[in-house]
């Protein structure tokens, strides 16, 4: 999540993390958006 560079190889997990985080209380989801 700290950086864009971890998102461009591990882009496997991108899905599954993302929807983990809507699940997860709105902080997360809102710190998602930001970095997407």
């Amino acid at each position: 999540y700290v950086g864009q560079e971890k998102l461009r190889p591990q882009t496997g997990w991108t899905p599954l993390a993302f929807a983990l985080d809507w699940t997860r209380p709105p902080r997360q989801m809102n710190s998602t958006s930001f970095f997407y």
